[in-house]
């Protein structure tokens, strides 16, 4: 693959996530010899040229990059630029390994970093149902979640509680989704299955990791798209 198509697609990546390790940009370079070696030397071609902005992390964990403003202006992106030190590094990193493996296939489309949907409730309070991501895998939908620390049942129940009431609201069927009936919640978490769902009233898929899940839908087509 010719440099210039590789590092379009390294752009492209960073385009989707907000941040992401050398690590993620690697899987780009499975086709090479050493491709942490030449995922680094083209981030720091394109840092040269101002397109992204690396960091690097205490002792044991991969440097992190993002686009630059200059980068986000030539590739159109508006989302908010993340700081490479904020808290929320590891969560937006974990979103990008799910990201990183479903890419590797064709049958990953319409992957959607946060998408943020508002609406307004019964009684008039503004409200925003915020996934980790969207994406459509195998053709069908998915909203993701990924939980990386334990929660107790109540807090999961917060959670769901304004999902039920984005979807079974009717409020879905006037956002970016109002295309799909049905859209499941994809939940990657260790807790067990009967804690994660406790107050959802949607849809909720619980796996342990998202080779788990395209495993099972590999073997177990699903369909969720209008008739």
């Amino acid at each position: 693959m010719k440099r210039e198509k590789r590092e379009r697609r390294m752009l492209l990546m960073m385009g989707t996530i907000p941040i992401v390790s050398t690590t993620h940009i690697a899987s780009l370079f499975e086709d090479t010899k050493h491709p942490n070696k030449r995922a680094s030397e083209g981030l720091r071609r394109l840092e040269r040229e101002g397109l992204v902005e690396g960091k690097d992390r205490e002792l044991g964990k991969t440097k992190v990059w993002r686009l630059s403003p200059k980068g986000k202006k030539m590739l159109g992106v508006s989302f908010p630029t993340l700081r490479l030190t904020s808290r929320t590094v590891d969560h937006v990193l974990a979103v990008a390994d799910v990201y990183t493996v479903l890419s590797q296939s064709h049958d990953l489309h319409d992957f959607m970093f946060e998408p943020r949907s508002s609406f307004t409730d019964k009684k008039g309070k503004k409200r925003n149902y915020c996934p980790d991501a969207f994406f459509v895998w195998k053709g069908n939908p998915y909203f993701l979640e990924v939980q990386r620390t334990k929660m107790s049942r109540t807090y999961w129940s917060k959670k769901w509680s304004t999902v039920n009431l984005f979807v079974e609201g009717g409020h879905m069927r006037a956002s970016l989704f109002r295309e799909y009936d049905r859209i499941p919640v994809l939940t990657l978490s260790q807790q067990q299955e009967e804690t994660i769902t406790f107050g959802a009233t949607v849809p909720v898929l619980c796996y342990s990791s998202i080779h788990d899940f395209m495993l099972e839908t590999s073997q177990h087509p699903v369909t969720t798209k209008k008739p």
